[in-house]
This record gives C-alpha cells, structure tokens and sequence, in this order.
C-alpha cells in the first residue's frame, strides 16, 4: 500500500448507532490512519442527521464525504440550530404553534392544522420535518431540515401518501437534484435521479448507485491516486462502475 494515495472506504450510511457498535469503515478508517495513510470514509445513503451521527463517533467533515453533500456544496457547514420557536418560517402574528410533546409541534391557521413539525432526534425543539396538509387532512409535501439547521431537501406526495418527486437544495436555496419516482406494478419506485447543474452541466441517472459512481469518479478526480475499497454489497455496482480510480476493492 502506497502512503501517497489516498483511500476511500465506502459506506451506505454513518448510522445512529451506540458509538461503541462502529461499522467497518469506521474501523478500517482508523486503522489506516494510524499506519499514516491518507483516509476517508465516502457515503452513500441521504441522512440529514448524518452530522449529529458522525459527532457521535467524533467524526469531522475532513474525514467523511457523503454524496448529497458532495451534489449539495454543503461539505464544510458549521452547525446553527433552527429552533422552530425563533423561526421565521411561521409568522408568529398569523400561525399558532401548538406544542404537543417533546418531539413535534402542530401550527394551526384560524383554527385549523396546517403543518406538523418534527423536531430533529436528540434536540430540543430543533426543526427536522415540516410536513404540510391540504384542506382534508392529507400531507401534500414534506421539507427536510439538516441537523445543522438549513432546509435540505422537500418531498412532494401522490394522493396516497407515497413520495412522487424529491428536490434537494444547496444553501442558497437552489434545486440541485430532482428525484422522480413511478408507479411500476403497484409499487412506486425512483425511476430517475438528475442533477440540474453539476458543474455547470446536467446530468441524468437511472439508479442512486449509478449516480453515486458519477460522483466517486469526480471526487477522485480532485484526489489523486485514489484507491476505492468496499465492504458493502448494496454498493458493489457504483465499485463497478467507477473509472477515475487507480485501483477499487470489493470483499
């Protein structure tokens, strides 16, 4: 192993687990480490608790690169909790906000529930999803705050409750990546991921490993002498389907 590369270990997700209970990448990541190797740990999956899970493990933003971040520019973003009290998502003159527990609030308008919020897991009164409803109760779109306090993405939802179309934000507020989803033999599906202007250029994918490949290609483009090493099986698509890397493992 060349100490002049630089290792990336893959993983679905940093999961809300006991920071006793590490997955492999965490582990490998600390042991190459210690040998002096150049290390990172690459995601896959969309968590915006992925920062409040990383603390956990006293991961920091130079060691993990998740790939909606990565799409998002929100890489590097110090944390400033988005407490739904001092939020001007609401007006406070107009909207009521009814607390129920510890762990949402509804907002009522002249008497009626217009929204729901839950707050982000292990805050208090940190916004995490504000789900929206209709006239008759149903929700018709969700928007997803980051645990470090910015809205990340929104959900918009068919009649029965089931995602139709994802869009995901960068800081500014700009729709970077839109997920489409179909109904295919009853069963809904994501049948389209596109990001809106990577680069500069639009970029359309079938699956989220082919997606995920794309960016592992343009990480290790602005790292090189990449080596890309896998343990997951859920992921040895994306392994495959990478280019721009000196060598890729998969066990």
């Amino acid at each position: 192993m060349d100490k002049k590369h630089h290792y990336f270990l893959l993983s679905n997700d940093i999961a809300a687990e006991n920071a006793d209970t590490k997955s492999m990448a965490i582990k490998g990541r600390e042991k190459f480490q210690k040998q002096g190797f150049n290390t990172f740990i690459l995601t896959r999956n969309y968590n915006p608790s992925l920062h409040q899970n990383m603390d956990n493990y006293h991961l920091n933003d130079e060691q993990v690169i998740n790939m909606y971040d990565y799409i998002q520019s929100t890489t590097h973003v110090n944390k400033e909790p988005n407490y739904l009290r001092f939020s001007s998502l609401f007006d406070k003159h107009k909207y009521k906000i009814n607390g129920i527990d510890n762990n949402h609030s509804m907002i009522e308008y002249h008497g009626k529930n217009v929204a729901k919020v839950n707050f982000m897991p292990l805050t208090y009164g940190e916004m995490g999803i504000v789900s929206y409803y209709d006239n008759f109760n149903h929700i018709t779109s969700r928007d997803f705050y980051d645990y470090r306090g910015f809205k990340s993405k929104t959900e918009y939802l068919h009649m029965d409750g089931k995602v139709g179309h994802e869009l995901y934000y960068n800081l500014d507020g700009q729709v970077v990546l839109e997920i489409n989803h179909m109904n295919i033999d009853g069963t809904v599906y994501p049948t389209m991921y596109q990001l809106t202007k990577f680069n500069g250029t639009r970029h359309r994918f079938r699956t989220e490993n082919e997606m995920f490949a794309f960016i592992m290609d343009d990480i290790c483009d602005n790292y090189k002498g990449s080596v890309v090493m896998n343990d997951c099986k859920e992921l040895n698509e994306a392994v495959d389907l990478v280019k721009n890397t000196n060598l890729k493992f998969k066990y």
